[in-house]
């Protein structure tokens, strides 16, 4: 069992950094979806891609929705002779869709590229329907497509929406070959230790439903993250694991383990005290009646004797058989006695 285990556990790290270093034996585009939240923000799963696209000499071509602070560019690594940086912002529809397809162009053939997307929100409401067709028209084996969704985000949704069209996120996990949700790792182990004693689910944040919290405690803190993984593969089959990211730097990337093995590594268990349980037959539980049995009926209870103890008496040949004296009411069937 502990092998199975640790088979499981090594093919799932193998996965999860095949996947944020873009290798692949198919060769196919591939669009990688992070879903994120004012709690946990996914800037980590984003550095892990481009620090590892960085080694592979790929470049990155940033559109840029929200990004306005130029460290925040430092955090990604991005640099300005490599990488190349779209304002999406400052400009309309057509024109960042322009500066997309020319830095598409300029990617050296045999090289791959990455296409960073900082708010899908931002992007699905700026390119309203045709948001499948414009992912679609970029997508390329040269190039992997990367953007952030933030779910507790409205979109702006055109005025007279038709009743018939699905949602922006509905459709963006289905045309997403990796979808990475990233939540936070505090409050992923208070929801656990919630859910192994029976109690209530937590609300964090937003969820609360308290005026004025955007954000609860375990949000965004250093000591890692988890992420739920679903990954399609070229067969169709979705491939699911949860995963935990340590704390990011940029000179030390750490090591990515399941969830199973942080908790085994970490020692952390969720275990029932049984507490409120009674420990024996005769115990009070608290309630109007005493459901207990006092000492006399217990020896009754042992001194009951069972019909198939009495056919397990006999002499030899009659094995298990049940011995049954009719009475005068029951109706004898010869058939039946042969069976």
């Amino acid at each position: 069992m502990a092998s199975t285990n640790r088979h499981d556990r090594q093919r799932a790290n193998l996965l999860i950094n095949k996947i944020l270093g873009s290798r692949d034996e198919y060769n196919y585009p591939s669009f990688t979806l992070l879903l994120d939240t004012v709690s946990q923000s996914a800037k980590s799963v984003i550095r892990a891609i481009v620090h590892r696209a960085k080694h592979s000499s790929g470049k990155v071509i940033f559109l840029n929705f929200e990004t306005h602070q130029r460290r925040s560019f430092e955090v990604y690594d991005l640099q300005d002779g490599e990488d190349e940086i779209i304002l999406a912002y400052t400009q309309s529809v057509e024109a960042w869709q322009a500066q997309i397809k020319a830095a598409i162009s300029r990617i050296k053939k045999g090289s791959r590229a990455i296409l960073l997307i900082d708010s899908l929100n931002e992007f699905c409401h700026a390119a309203g329907p045709k948001v499948p067709q414009i992912l679609l028209s970029w997508a390329s084996p040269s190039l992997r497509i990367v953007g952030v969704y933030h779910t507790d985000v409205q979109l702006h949704e055109s005025s007279n929406p038709s009743p018939y069209m699905v949602s922006a996120l509905a459709t963006l996990k289905y045309i997403s070959t990796t979808t990475f949700t990233c939540r936070s790792l505090f409050q992923t182990l208070e929801e656990l230790e919630a859910q192994a004693y029976s109690r209530a689910k937590p609300a964090f944040g937003l969820d609360e439903g308290v005026e004025g919290v955007l954000q609860s405690l375990g949000s965004d803190k250093t000591e890692g993250m988890v992420v739920e993984m679903e990954h399609k593969r070229k067969s169709g089959n979705i491939v699911s694991e949860i995963y935990v990211f340590p704390r990011r730097s940029t000179n030390d990337q750490g090591k990515i383990v399941t969830l199973s093995e942080y908790l085994e590594t970490n020692q952390v268990s969720f275990k029932t005290t049984a507490s409120g349980v009674a420990k024996a037959d005769d115990a009070d539980v608290g309630g109007t009646m005493n459901l207990g049995l006092t000492e006399q009926q217990r020896q009754d209870r042992e001194g009951v004797v069972l019909p198939h103890f009495d056919a397990q008496k006999g002499e030899g040949g009659e094995g298990g058989r049940i011995l049954y004296d009719m009475g005068a009411e029951d109706d004898f069937d010869e058939e039946e006695d042969e069976i």
